[in-house]
């Protein structure tokens, strides 16, 4: 039987800042991997190429976010309940996902001229280099879905696995391909990809059997209506606000060439590294506060985690002014300086959009769409009228700035809505002298610990 915390140990910031911790841990890695693997691939195929790459797996992130009907977040709500049973749910989450992936992939073969037209604006990238970049749907899909029932089930560990085990596949294929043949390229690179998603996705099918082998398979209507009906709930504000942090990325490459495609992508990349944080704590936020029967504690819970998070982004961002010059220097070569500006100008944005986050699990945990849907719409429209007006003249920094205010309009209106639903005041969101005590109290425990 599936083993479960008790109800109150759930609930404590202990145990909160424990699973946190833990997780932070295994994504610090994974991370740490990610920046290798996109060091070396931008070193490895220049810049044209590498924005080439970062379109086909855009468009595999697209349709897995599309695709995906948001029925992952309902499975982990339902569970949350004890509506069903855990076997039941990760069976039929399976069954639906394969079958939503195969449409997908069946519509993106259908577009391909289109996108090799419109977004590659190239013939030469190979049709085998596209047709991996599908077949990466159906794995990814998998592999969102099973850490969402890790988060659930508190399993921290298969959690950290599987977020740096597909990075260090592909790059030590990458390693070795780079060793026998001599160099790599797009197609290469996305097979190596596959590889190390397929790995993934039976490392987390295998985990998931060990924690609730159940009865023997059997289709349950009801469980299937109820994941569609609470999935579709999450499914607006997830795709408008996928939309808000995505949709610029073929802008610019509507608008410019793939080389400016690659700039501005590792721009957002090396600021959505802060992200990080908030992401970490979102993935037993979400969970946890589903869980609270209070709103009022679930609001503490948010004012809390949302006051912590935004110091460390901020203190993130500080580091990022001095730091992105000598390490684009560094890490990619002074062919990838363009990106230093755009970087910079996506900065104050990344901040507000990281504590946006916070607000954006709360509203989902209690099941409050509305709010947020409102903010994240703002946001995307003025995302969009920004973009159409800066990108042609201003290039990437004009997209960087349009991000920025739509980011930051959308983390003012979800503060807003917050303030108004939790009847908290707005100086709960401000900076507390229990915060800083907290941190001296930790400081000196460490110290203490050291010497």
């Amino acid at each position: 039987m599936l083993k479960s915390l008790r109800e109150g140990e759930q609930r404590t910031i202990g145990y909160y800042t424990k699973k946190t911790a833990a997780i932070f841990a295994g994504d610090a890695l994974g991370q740490t991997l990610q920046l290798a693997l996109s060091v070396w691939m931008a070193r490895a195929l220049g810049p044209t190429q590498l924005g080439f790459l970062i379109l086909l797996m855009a468009i595999a992130a697209y349709a897995e976010k599309f695709g995906r009907f948001t029925i992952d977040k309902a499975a982990v709500y339902l569970l949350g309940k004890g509506a069903f049973g855990f076997s039941q749910v990760q069976r039929h989450l399976f069954l639906i996902s394969l079958t939503l992936a195969a449409v997908w992939v069946a519509l993106a073969f259908l577009l391909k001229e289109t996108i090799y037209i419109n977004l590659l604006k190239s013939q030469n990238v190979p049709p085998a280099a596209f047709v991996l970049a599908v077949l990466h749907i159906p794995l990814v899909i998998q592999i969102i879905n099973g850490r969402m029932l890790f988060t659930q089930t508190g399993m921290a560990r298969p959690y950290n696995t599987s977020l740096w085990l597909t990075g260090a596949i592909q790059l030590s294929i990458l390693a070795a391909l780079k060793l026998i043949l001599g160099s790599v390229n797009v197609t290469l690179a996305l097979g190596a990809g596959l590889i190390g998603h397929l790995a993934t996705t039976a490392y987390i099918q295998r985990g998931l059997k060990g924690v609730d082998p159940g009865q023997p398979f059997r289709l349950n209507f009801s469980l299937i209506k109820e994941l569609f009906s609470r999935g579709i709930r999450y499914y607006a504000i997830t795709i408008t606000h996928f939309l808000l942090l995505r949709l610029d990325l073929f802008l610019v490459a509507y608008y410019l060439d793939p080389r400016q495609v690659a700039f501005y992508s590792l721009a957002t990349t090396a600021g959505q590294l802060l992200w990080r944080l908030p992401q970490v704590a979102g993935v037993f936020f979400f969970p946890l506060s589903a869980g609270i029967k209070s709103d009022a504690e679930a609001a503490r819970f948010a004012a809390n985690t949302l006051r912590h998070v935004s110091y460390w982004l901020v203190l993130g961002a500080a580091a990022g002014v001095f730091l992105i010059t000598p390490a684009t220097r560094l890490l990619y070569g002074p062919d990838y300086l363009p990106l230093v500006n755009a970087f910079l100008a996506l900065l104050p944005g990344i901040v507000t959009m990281g504590a946006a986050k916070i607000f954006l699990e709360y509203f989902n945990a209690r099941a409050w769409t509305k709010p947020p849907m409102r903010a994240v719409a703002a946001g995307l429209i003025l995302n969009v009228v920004l973009n159409l007006a800066l990108l042609p003249q201003w290039g990437i920094i004009g997209a960087s700035i349009a991000s920025s205010a739509s980011y930051t309009l959308t983390m003012a209106l979800m503060g807003i809505s917050f303030l108004q639903k939790s009847s908290l005041g707005i100086m709960a969101l401000m900076p507390q002298k229990e915060d800083l005590k907290f941190y001296a109290k930790h400081l000196r425990l460490k110290t203490s610990t050291g010497a």
